[in-house]
């Protein structure tokens, strides 16, 4: 920075703005537009053959003078010619320093999203789930917004700028495959009046609109393909394979584990809305009186198709999506990935020959291999089919008992994570006459920190309401002491 204020003060015609790390630079009216921007090149070559400050080159941006120009020609004249930004890298520098700090997001968010989708594997109320599920994709965002903390930090504009674009992509699919199953299990709840996933169940066949809907939704919040939640995945796991080329070690150790969390999180994603979709839809139902249960009306109907129809769309055309976004990556990290994101068929956020994935080809071939599939039973073996009831292990009184729990479908879970879990387990013995088992999983969070923060606001109200005392006289006697002591502070 001083360097750059010396060359214009040799110069003569300029003076200095400096304020923390801009520089800015005013013409004196004895200006030159032709000299200007060759000062400002000789400035910005400069700039960039100084040394690096702790192996972070600083970042110049030049903003053109071509519009002053023509203002100057129709005879509106300024002081202010150009204007030169050079960008010192203040917070690179912190970061070199104590790289430590850098990382605090994304691991802050890597722990929320194994914390949320670890105990939405475990809840039996379906909103629960849902909202321990947004819990995980809340914490993929922060550790995207790490990620490009992590690569703004160290000038890897490239790289900042698709783990930004993979954030912005992912907060936006958030936005319509959440409020699709949110507003599929409020459906599911205005029709049978009930949240638990233990006495749902085969849905599907009464509410096949809800049923079909909520497909789209879970597949997309699964990370399936071609729908929109593998693809802002795929970029972010993309991002951080490309991290091998960050310029310390300490990072280059933590961000492999960091990614290996993140593949985590997405696989218990996808194993907990098979749980979800498969408890409440499939199977048989768990209480009789689903069977008088009906399914979404027209308005329904309309908000779950048009949030599936976002969810199909932002999957299948992810490069148009990558374009609408790129300006604002570029306002916050100076790069983008529009320009080279690919061609309308292949989204090729870095190198084709590194990493390309086709939506479209891939719902093609999808298509192509179930309808090929279809036909050829229909052609071949069509007529040599018996039904029959299914094996039953000798067992002829096959009822919805007899299906997984939700419950027992997020016991493998528990049992791995649980001394994270705040179990209360009741269970009978051989002599009861009515034997009951019951298992309660919930967060030790709430009891550590929510509760006893609620309990202290509520000592808090206590104190307070004793000066309600509901009668008129005492009211004016708070309103003259408060105006005595508002006129004394006046005073």
């Amino acid at each position: 920075g001083r360097r750059c204020a010396s060359m214009f003060r040799i110069i003569g015609h300029y003076s200095i703005d400096r304020d923390d790390d801009v520089i800015r630079v005013w013409s004196s009216p004895e200006f030159n537009l032709e000299a200007a921007r060759q000062y400002a090149l000789d400035m910005i070559e400069m700039i960039r053959e100084m040394p690096p400050r702790f192996g972070v080159m600083p970042r110049v941006e030049f903003v053109d003078c071509q519009v002053l120009a023509r203002r100057i020609e129709r005879g509106i004249f300024f002081d202010g010619l150009a204007e030169f930004r050079v960008r010192l890298g203040r917070f690179a520098d912190a970061c070199e320093r104590d790289a430590e700090k850098i990382e605090r997001p994304e691991i802050a968010g890597l722990v929320s999203a194994l914390f949320g989708i670890v105990f939405a594997a475990v809840q039996t109320d379906m909103k629960r789930l849902l909202a321990y599920s947004s819990i995980e994709n809340i914490g993929l965002i922060m550790s995207g917004f790490g990620l490009t903390l992590l690569f703004r930090g160290f000038s890897m504009g490239t790289l900042a700028a698709l783990a930004l674009t993979a954030t912005l992509y992912h907060c936006l699919n958030h936005a319509f495959f959440k409020s699709l199953l949110f507003l599929s299990a409020g459906s599911v709840l205005h029709a049978t009046r009930e949240r638990s996933l233990d006495r749902l169940g085969g849905l599907i066949q009464r509410m096949p609109w809800v049923a079909w809907c909520a497909l789209v939704g879970t597949v997309a919040i699964a990370g399936l393909p071609p729908l929109n939640g593998f693809v802002s995945e795929w970029l972010l796991l993309q991002a951080f394979l490309f991290t091998p080329g960050l310029p310390h070690a300490y990072m280059n150790m933590l961000v492999p584990v960091a990614a290996a969390a993140i593949a985590l999180a997405a696989a218990l994603s996808g194993y907990v809305m098979v749980k979800f979709y498969g408890v409440i839809f499939l199977g048989q139902p768990r209480e009789a009186r689903l069977s008088e249960t009906h399914d979404a009306g027209p308005w329904e109907r309309t908000g779950l198709l048009w949030l599936a129809a976002g969810c199909v769309a932002l999957g299948l055309a992810p490069v148009t999506v990558i374009s609408l976004l790129d300006p604002i990556t570029r306002s916050a990290t100076g790069y983008g990935i529009g320009s080279h994101a690919g061609s309308w068929l292949f989204l090729a956020p870095i190198e084709p020959q590194r990493a390309s994935y086709s939506p479209l080809l891939f719902f093609i071939v999808a298509t192509l291999l179930v309808v090929v599939t279809w036909l050829s039973v229909r052609v071949f073996y069509h007529g040599r089919v018996r039904r029959s009831g299914p094996w039953d292990c000798g067992f002829p009184y096959l009822d919805a008992r007899m299906q997984d729990t939700a419950e027992g479908f997020g016991q493998p879970v528990r049992h791995v994570f649980e001394p994270f879990f705040r179990i209360t387990l009741e269970t009978p013995s051989p002599l009861d006459s009515r034997p009951r088992y019951r298992e309660l999983v919930e967060d030790r969070l709430w009891y550590w920190l929510y509760l006893p923060v609620a309990r202290a606001v509520e000592r808090v109200t206590a104190l307070v309401t004793v000066l309600q005392r509901g009668r008129i006289s005492v009211y004016l006697m708070y309103s003259f002491a408060t105006l005595l002591l508002l006129l004394l502070f006046v005073r």
